[in-house]
């Protein structure tokens, strides 16, 4: 759509200059008429032409172009002159005007002319349009392959290559520093295993935050990221001259964002663990999350902190620590399903940590989890099984922020609850319907689930399904939907200061009313005076 400024010192060529005017993609928008006063309407109307006579008092046609083009480079110009002043034409087409008529104006050529511009603009439109999409699809493809290239990395442990798109490197090191973050999020109070999913979905909704604090940060540089569960990776990229302050400049903004999400989220504890600086390259990569990853280890010991630096000699001492020393008398506990000896042969490692150097826990932990998860795997029948039970460090660690004397108890707990989880699927040799459906509804609780929905997961009929569910459970299955759903909402009411709507919605409700009259109707109050009570 053309917007159209007339300029002339007689006014009875702006007026037939506008009926001239049928083209149907043009409006008049303004009229001046004389040189000054056609400069201030357009920085007053921001039209995208101006059709204006050359010579005029106050500013002639030439130097309102030349000034003009400066301040408002997207005005297109089209001039109106005599056969007198073609000289002037000359000049004025070397300013960039886009073309000029010969008085006295023609409504044909006016109107071909206001065509051919409005075209135009709609081809520059569209490239435009086709170079932003192009950029976005760019830039897109860039953090996916970036998301990728470091999952990888992070998974193998190894150097790898980084992609290329075109002959670019996905990752710019050449001249660089390079430095590693780990965000980890663990609930604040004690949560079942069963809230890891929980968990997960709210650490994915603050690292969004997060994401979006930093990229806000002065000076932030370029990163890559990626989001695994409960932990977020962070790999920034700092010019080398001014790396160690830009760092610390981060580090600083960082403690102030994370105090701010901690207050808002106050159910979630969230520490960071940062590497040295060390030179950008793909052959670093690995290092540094190794040292992320230590730091990490940090967060038992280190209670109070929130940001955790890398420290050399902490890794150091931990390389010299007392070696695991039960591990083959745990195996066997395992093996034997000997609750009572598996509590033992854990202790017996905790007890020998003295003045452990900071990482040292989170190090036997993870030992001591593997062995677990080892021996699991060998149970006999365990072939027969869908999935193999596996104890995970961070769920232990995810569960509430433990003193490193609650740890054996926790460890001890949670291979009981492993090998009890093992007799009962050995002796069923599958999952039942009934049983599938309450794993499915504890992992997707949040998302629109129907009862024929479910159904069709367990590959039963909706009739068959829903007799029986309500035979094994004694409730119907949108009852049981709807009191998982309340369970998880008191959690939040009573341990994070989200607002109620956003619980709702965590939960699976999208109509608030609606999730206040269920939860009434599970608790016999509203979720405001449930939070009241119990927060």
């Amino acid at each position: 759509m053309l917007s159209i400024v007339i300029a002339d010192d007689e006014a009875g060529i702006v007026d037939l200059c506008k009926m001239l005017i049928e083209y149907p993609n043009a409006a008049v928008i303004g009229e001046a008429f004389n040189g000054l006063e056609l400069f201030d309407k357009i920085g007053e109307l921001h039209p995208n032409t101006v059709i204006t006579d050359l010579s005029m008092p106050g500013m002639t046609g030439l130097e309102l172009i030349e000034q003009a083009k400066t301040a408002y480079p997207d005005v297109n110009f089209i001039i109106m002159s005599g056969y007198t002043d073609f000289e002037y034409v000359q000049k004025a087409l070397r300013f960039g005007v886009w073309d000029y008529l010969l008085k006295p104006l023609q409504k044909r050529e006016l109107n071909s002319i206001l065509e051919k511009l409005d075209q135009h603009l709609e081809d520059v439109y569209s490239r435009e349009l086709r170079q932003e999409a192009a950029e976005n699809d760019l830039a897109r493809s860039l953090r996916v392959l970036r998301e990728r290239y470091l999952r990888d990395v992070w998974q193998s442990g190894l150097p790898l290559p980084a992609p290329v798109i075109g002959e670019n490197l996905i990752l710019e090191f050449a001249g660089k520093k390079m430095r590693g973050m780990l965000f980890c999020a663990d609930w604040q109070y004690t949560a079942p295993s069963m809230d890891r999913a929980a968990l997960e979905r709210q650490a994915g909704k603050l690292f969004s935050h997060l994401r979006d604090g930093m990229s806000g940060f002065p000076g932030c540089p370029d990163s890559a990221s990626f989001t695994e569960g409960n932990t977020y990776a962070v790999l920034s990229l700092y010019p080398s001259p001014s790396a160690g302050d830009q760092a610390a400049a981060l580090e600083k903004q960082l403690s102030h964002l994370l105090r701010e999400l901690q207050n808002q989220w106050s159910g979630v504890r969230v520490v960071c663990a940062c590497s040295e600086l060390l030179d950008a390259g793909p052959g670093n990569i690995p290092l540094v999350f190794e040292q992320v990853r230590a730091a990490a280890r940090q967060r038992i010991e280190e209670r109070g902190r929130q940001i955790l630096a890398y420290r050399p000699e902490a890794a150091l001492s931990l390389k010299r620590r007392s070696p695991f020393t039960q591990r083959e008398a745990l195996r066997q506990a395992v093996l034997g399903g000997d609750e009572q000896r598996i509590r033992e042969a854990v202790r017996a490692d905790w007890a020998e940590l003295r003045d452990p150097p900071p990482g040292s826990g989170c190090l036997l932990l993870e030992e001591q989890a593997a062995c677990i998860s080892q021996a699991l795997r060998q149970l006999p029948g365990m072939e027969k099984l869908e999935a193999c039970p596996v104890l995970d460090p961070q769920q232990i660690l995810a569960s509430g922020a433990p003193l490193p004397e609650e740890l054996p108890d926790r460890i001890a707990d949670m291979a009981q609850v492993l090998l009890s989880e093992y007799r009962l699927r050995l002796s069923t040799q599958e999952n039942t319907a009934v049983s599938k459906a309450k794993q499915y509804v504890s992992q997707h609780f949040a998302e629109d689930i129907s009862l024929n929905q479910i159904a069709k997961y367990v590959c039963l009929s909706p009739a068959y399904f829903s007799s029986l569910f309500k035979t094994e459970t004694g409730c119907g299955f949108i009852k049981y939907l709807q009191h998982v759903r309340v369970e998880h909402a008191k959690e939040l009411l009573k341990n994070t200061k989200v607002r109620i709507s956003d619980i709702a919605e965590e939960v699976g409700y999208k109509d608030l009313k609606f999730f206040n009259k269920i939860f009434l109707n599970e608790t016999t109050v509203t979720p405001s005076e449930y939070r009241k009570y119990y927060s």
